[in-house]
């Protein structure tokens, strides 16, 4: 009975690899349109906790247990700044608002999907709310976005932030050119 559940686990994760390939075969369609609720098959790219996502009961057993079965050998925690940078938003173990990890349709198809989106490189901060609207033309509002920035943890905002000595560097070049 193991060498059975062993070999179904293994078919199932083989299916998450050819449903997240970019073809459009008429088998894909149901799958889609079964999990675009959840972020579709960007759902296997992400960090999430089965136990948190927002089922609904309305998926079939085996899209379920192949959610389970991901998870099971899909899950790490960033260690670096561009780790951080890379982690998915939406379906996040580790990016919860009120416990419950969180996918915004019209973020998503507006291009918001890691942490580098919400993240301005040049001024090494999450962007202000009314560029990030702008930017990004989302219908959101101030909440929405700080509960997203909020949500992310304390240690990997400290990996973003530039170190005091950097900082200090860079206010010694700035006197010099002075």
């Amino acid at each position: 009975m193991k060498d059975f559940t062993l070999f179904d686990k293994a078919l199932k994760l083989y299916w998450v690899k050819r449903s997240c390939s970019n073809s459009d075969a008429p088998w894909q369609y149901i799958p889609k349109l079964l999990l675009a609720n959840v972020g579709g098959t960007e759902l296997f790219k992400s960090n999430y906790d089965y136990n948190l996502l927002d089922l609904e009961n309305h998926l079939p057993a085996f899209y379920k247990q192949i959610i389970v079965y991901w998870q099971d050998i899909e899950t790490t925690a960033p260690k670096n700044k561009n780790e951080v940078l890379s982690q998915p938003i939406w379906n996040n173990r580790f990016l919860t608002v009120n416990k419950k990890m969180v996918f915004f349709p019209n973020w998503y198809q507006a291009g918001i999907k890691t942490i580098s989106d919400l993240f301005d490189s040049c001024e090494r901060r999450f962007l202000l709310f009314s560029y990030f609207y702008n930017r990004f033309n989302v219908k959101c509002n101030f909440l929405q976005c700080y509960s997203i920035l909020s949500s992310i943890l304390q240690n990997w905002k400290k990996v973003l932030k530039p170190s005091n000595t950097s900082h200090l560097n860079l206010f010694a070049v700035i006197q010099s050119n002075l």
